[in-house]
């Protein structure tokens, strides 16, 4: 199963060491603007990083499914994009209202 890690932040960093520990996962794909942590990524970690979403999903077309792991403000429209590029999504705990009910209606309509 390959796996997309939206925020490479130190959540995201801690995500994709707990999914490198189950075997069904093959691929980790690591997705953040910052370059420093892409950097950062690719050394510690060993994973394929991408600046965004659509550059990996362009480059790495099995992926299945999202970890977001990033500031709660930007959760809406990151979340959005994972569904609408059918992905199952996992986000941290919901902060922010800002088009829960929205993205809960689009989750269900895929």
């Amino acid at each position: 199963m390959e796996v997309l890690v939206i925020g490479l932040g130190s959540m995201g960093k801690r995500r994709i060491r707990l999914l490198k520990g189950f075997q069904q996962v093959t691929n980790i794909v690591g997705v953040d603007g910052r370059e420093d942590r892409r950097n950062e990524t690719t050394e510690k970690l060993n994973c394929n990083v991408c600046e965004s979403i659509g550059e990996a999903l362009k480059k790495h077309p099995k992926i299945i499914c999202a970890f977001v792991c990033t500031s709660p403000l930007s959760h809406n429209t990151i979340i959005r994009e994972c569904l609408q590029n059918w992905l199952h999504t996992f986000k941290e705990i919901n902060l922010v209202q800002d088009g829960y009910s929205d993205n809960i209606k689009l989750a269900k309509s895929e």
